[in-house]
């Protein structure tokens, strides 16, 4: 009885453990069962998620790309299809990529087809800008030609020399304007040509049998000997034909009210382009600055004529300073020193010397400040004629 109360017991213990092991195992897989489900679950919503975040963002760039201005581009792909790609911002008026560049990071998709199409939208849109850019200025150029033969034309007071003289000036500034080096070129009339090459040129133009000849050739020749050229001839016309004396304490007055009012025009130009809040006065402000310096230029003898065609040019190539990095200040230094009458004069003394290189140093100030009014004043009126 014993040994089968033992045994009995026994059982009864082994019994109630197996049951308690059998459900603590169900609860264990029940959990684990749960615990996966909810792992595979969150994967879904993920997926699914980036999916319906992926379409949306298409949605909303074909939504964007539809109200804007489209271009399209065929990727290099055999089996890519055409992309549109928007260009509204890339056809503003900051510089755009050139073919060579790279696209900033922070524009980066990650995805490199559609990097490659970018590139190739801004490559595209830049090269209309270049066209159109050239088209304008060509455009330009033609009739400022025109109305530089009018004026060259109806000039009485002109010998004949002097009216081969400047028609040669201007065919020779349209040449520059229309040149295929003279959008990528920097620093134009600051670099020189060879010497034997502007010596060459300068002859044949002022050839009187064959100079009319080589005019019609000129877009044959490097840029740098067309501008050396134009600067040595424009060069002799103003020393000889320059009406006021930079020296002279007769328009020392007006000549400085001309450096200030220069002066005025860039400092709030700078001040223009680094406060947003003067951006919707910049016509009213830029008209009180051309007014001050219309003013102030009334005082003065009118430029001669050459003077004229060299300030017209000035002003229309002033437009692509962002190209060829020569501001009207710049373009203005290239010229004053030809309107300045140079003294010759031995001097007897260091003290004596040294104070004229003073005043031609003034003189030569004044001149730049002069031709920097003279440019702003016919780039202010230049497209409304």
């Amino acid at each position: 009885m014993a040994q089968t109360t033992v045994n009995h017991s026994s059982k009864s213990q082994l019994s109630t453990y197996n049951t308690k092991e059998v459900d603590q195992t169900g609860d264990k897989a029940s959990s684990h069962f749960k615990t996966s489900i909810k792992k595979v679950t969150q994967l879904f919503a993920s997926f699914f998620s980036l999916f319906f975040s992926s379409q949306n963002k298409q949605d909303n760039h074909k939504k964007t790309v539809s109200d804007e201005p489209l271009v399209m581009i065929s990727l290099p792909n055999k089996d890519a299809l055409s992309r549109t790609v928007s260009f509204t911002h890339e056809t503003s008026t900051k510089s755009l990529p050139h073919q060579d560049e790279t696209i900033s990071k922070a524009s980066l998709t990650g995805n490199p087809r559609a990097d490659a199409a970018k590139a190739a939208a801004l490559h595209k849109v830049a090269q209309h800008k270049a066209q159109l850019a050239e088209k304008t200025r060509k455009n330009e150029t033609t009739k400022l030609q025109q109305r530089n033969v009018e004026l060259i034309n109806n000039d009485e007071r002109l010998s004949d020399i002097d009216r081969e003289k400047n028609r040669t000036i201007n065919l020779l500034g349209c040449a520059i304007l229309k040149h295929q080096e003279y959008a990528t070129s920097q620093g134009i009339f600051r670099t020189s040509g060879t010497e034997t090459d502007i010596n060459k040129l300068f002859n044949k133009v002022n050839d009187p049998k064959n100079g009319h000849e080589h005019l019609t050739q000129l877009e044959h020749y490097p840029l740098t000997t067309l501008t050396s050229t134009f600067k040595k001839i424009a060069g002799e016309s103003l020393r000889k034909n320059s009406n006021i004396d930079f020296k002279s304490d007769i328009s020392f007055g007006d000549l400085q009210a001309c450096a200030d009012a220069v002066k005025n025009k860039e400092d709030v130009t700078q001040q223009i382009k680094s406060n947003e809040q003067l951006k919707n006065k910049t016509p009213l402000i830029l008209k009180n600055s051309d007014n001050r310096i219309h003013r102030v230029l009334s005082r003065l003898a009118p430029p001669p004529l050459t003077l004229q065609l060299i300030t017209r040019f000035c002003a229309l190539i002033s437009n692509d300073e962002a190209s060829h990095k020569m501001s009207i200040r710049n373009l203005a230094m290239m010229f004053a020193p030809h309107l300045i009458n140079t003294s010759n004069a031995s001097q007897h003394n260091s003290q004596n010397a040294l104070a004229e290189l003073e005043k031609e140093a003034a003189a030569t100030q004044l001149a730049e400040n002069y031709l920097a009014a003279l440019i702003h004043q016919e780039k202010s009126t230049f497209h409304r004629l």
